[in-house]
């Protein structure tokens, strides 16, 4: 009886040792055993070791990470893994902690590859509907990254050993993939970002400049619920006094009321709101719908092909709704200089400066604070970082340049709040606005003739570059 006992056993091991070993044939696990560093090299042991046993933490180590999926030839070459499975990964008797990192694969074939494989790679790359290189760090628009996904790059998690470090899973991931890839007909370049490298954080420690962020939002909250309770059973006594105005503009009622209020100044240019309201609209259907790119589609390249359509130049021409507001932030200050002069022949300069900037500084100063200290700490994921902290990381350091609004000379990639580039430009243009409208009111005709010259070298020079960088004018489908 005790013979049968042991054969049961021994050939149920065999069993699910063929088992253990079928599956991993099929998809091997990814284990950093060429590291450089022994603690690594240790837990990379010890993790294929347990997965051989069937040890739960390491059968979940091993569920995290990518596998190769269906649907390749269809743009399914994103696989997030199960990023939290990975992050719960511990076992304290050994030491080991889940780390989840997200590798970036590129694979590009020489101009005289064969054409049945360039046609394989395009498709797994969705046609590069944005063209992109492991080289173009993080950037906004047209330089895909933390605002727009990279299409020439595969994303490709793995979880590992918390005590392997990104340059350790970026060389144990080429010498895998070189297994399977011919790396004389496919040029295959990786990438592991420290920061796209994540372990479980059991709970945040805010920073001193987090805590004054969520200080300050919490007065403010505060304020906001003091002025609208005053407001609703009017304890204002003295609303003339500029303490109560203060007071009183905070008022969500007062606010709400204005903002829903469907009464015309007899100065307002009526068609302005309905042309500012329908490029805001597009404006963010076309930014959402770019943010959108990010998701893992299993049909990214019917996707894409879609999006190439003509008729969806209406979304992709984004400048096209960008650059009214410049033009009609122009024309209502042309029109109220004016005024100005007609009626008392000067323009006050210091109020009109005061007033903008006391309507632009303290939204965009509330925004800064709330995507650099506090935003952050707010989720997790796969692309967190990529997306939220990246940025985060780039207002920390540049902040400044929005409060003197010359953000936008500094390119996308470095650019805090990069969405807000036309407020920079719009800023700029109204700092010059006064002397053109001042010579335009004192001297018609020739002035108007030196606006004529200035707006035709202006057009010319945009002409000029557009050609010469060859240049998109709207998102283009394939455009670098």
């Amino acid at each position: 009886m005790l013979i049968v006992c042991v054969l049961g056993n021994r050939q149920n091991e065999v069993l699910l040792s063929n088992t253990i070993q079928g599956l991993f044939f099929a998809s091997p696990p990814m284990a950093v055993l060429s590291s450089s560093n022994e603690l690594c090299r240790n837990h990379s042991a010890i993790y294929l070791r347990e997965l051989e046993k069937l040890t739960i933490w390491a059968l979940r180590m091993y569920d995290s990470s990518a596998k190769i999926p269906s649907g390749i030839l269809n743009g399914n070459v994103n696989q997030f893994g199960d990023f939290d499975q990975c992050l719960k990964v511990n076992d304290e008797n050994l030491g080991i902690k889940g780390q989840y990192c997200l590798t970036y694969v590129e694979m590009t074939l020489p101009s005289n590859a064969n054409e049945k494989l360039k046609y394989i790679i395009d498709l797994m790359h969705s046609h590069s509907a944005f063209r992109s290189r492991l080289e173009d760090q993080l950037a906004f628009i047209f330089q895909p990254g933390h605002r727009v996904p990279r299409f020439s790059t595969m994303n490709w998690a793995v979880c590992t050993p918390a005590s392997c470090s990104a340059a350790d899973i970026e060389h144990e991931m080429y010498l895998l993939l070189s297994k399977y890839v011919d790396t004389t007909e496919i040029n295959l370049r990786l990438k592991v970002d420290p920061d796209m490298c994540q372990t479980f954080r059991p709970s945040i420690v805010p920073t001193t400049g987090s805590l004054i962020a969520m200080s300050v939002f919490g007065i403010l909250i505060v304020i906001i619920m003091l002025s609208t309770i005053m407001d609703k059973y009017n304890m204002f006594l003295n609303p003339e006094k500029n303490m109560s105005k203060v007071l009183h503009s905070f008022s969500l009622i007062r606010n709400v009321r204005q903002l829903l209020s469907v009464n015309e100044s007899p100065e307002d240019i009526r068609s302005i709101h309905g042309i500012r309201a329908l490029n805001a609209f597009m404006l963010l259907a076309s930014h959402k719908s770019m943010a959108m790119f990010f998701n893992p589609y299993s049909n990214r390249t019917a996707m894409t092909e879609h999006l190439g359509k003509q008729w969806t130049v209406i979304a992709r021409a984004a400048s096209l709704y960008t650059d009214p507001f410049i033009f009609m932030s122009g024309l209502l200050t042309a029109i109220s200089f004016l005024r100005h002069l007609d009626r008392k022949g000067t323009i006050d300069l210091p109020k009109e400066l005061i007033s903008r900037f006391a309507r632009l500084v303290p939204t965009m100063g509330a925004i800064i604070l709330f995507c650099t200290l506090i935003l952050p700490n707010l989720g997790s994921g796969p692309q967190w970082n990529l997306v939220v902290k990246h940025h985060a990381d780039i207002c920390e350091k540049t902040w400044w340049r929005n409060f003197l609004f010359i953000h936008n000379y500094f390119g996308f990639k470095n650019m805090c709040l990069s969405h807000t580039h036309h407020i920079g430009i719009d800023s700029q243009l109204f700092m010059i606005s006064p002397l053109l409208v001042w010579t335009l009111w004192k001297w018609p005709r020739k002035s108007m003739a030196a606006l004529v010259a200035l707006a035709t070298i202006s057009t010319g020079l945009r002409y000029y570059v557009t050609l010469t960088k060859k240049l998109n004018l709207f998102i283009n489908f394939g455009s670098s």
